[in-house]
C-alpha cells in the first residue's frame, strides 16, 4: 500500500499537534511564597534611554523633547558632573538619504548634554557618539544601538 504526498502531510501534521498540544496543556506551577524581613531592600534607580557601561559609571543616551540628552552616572546610578565639554553624534535616519549630525552641548544643570537638531522617527539606528573635551580632542566614541 502506498501513501499519497497529501496524505503523508496530513498524518504528520496530526503527529506534530499531538506533541504540542499536551505541552500547552501543562499546569503552571505555584506561585513561590515570598519570604519578607523587616528592611525592604532599595530598589535600584531606572536610567532613562540606553543606557551604556563606562568605567566605574554609566552613561544614558535618551530622547528629551525630540533631541538627544547624554546623561552621566556614576557607580550608584546617581547624575555626575559630565566629563566631555561637548559631544558630536551622527546617525542614518531609516527613511531619508544621508546621515545626520548633531552637536551636544551643555545644559544648565552641567550634567547632561543636549543636542541641537531634532531626531524624527521611526527611531531605530546606529548611533556614533564621539566625547570631546575643551579644545576639541576625542576623548572616547561609542557606537550605540539605539531604540527609541
Amino acid at each position: 500500500m502506498t501513501l499519497s504526498a497529501p496524505v503523508l502531510k496530513t498524518l504528520l501534521m496530526a503527529a506534530s499537534l499531538g506533541m504540542v498540544v499536551p505541552m500547552l496543556a501543562q499546569p503552571t506551577p505555584p506561585a513561590r511564597a515570598r519570604v519578607t524581613t523587616g528592611k525592604e531592600p532599595e530598589a535600584e534607580p531606572a536610567l532613562p534611554g540606553v543606557v551604556v557601561p563606562r568605567g566605574e559609571g554609566w552613561m544614558s543616551l535618551s530622547l528629551n523633547g525630540g533631541t538627544f540628552r547624554l546623561g552621566f552616572y556614576g557607580a550608584d546610578k546617581k547624575p555626575v558632573a559630565s566629563p566631555a565639554s561637548r559631544a558630536t553624534a551622527r546617525w542614518n535616519p531609516p527613511l531619508k538619504t544621508g546621515e545626520v549630525r548633531a552637536v551636544l552641548n551643555p545644559t544648565g544643570d552641567g550634567l547632561t548634554l543636549q543636542a541641537n537638531k531634532q531626531v524624527r522617527p521611526p527611531l531605530v539606528f546606529k548611533v556614533y557618539l564621539t566625547l570631546l573635551d575643551g579644545e576639541g580632542a576625542t576623548l572616547e566614541s561609542h557606537v550605540i544601538d539605539f531604540k527609541g
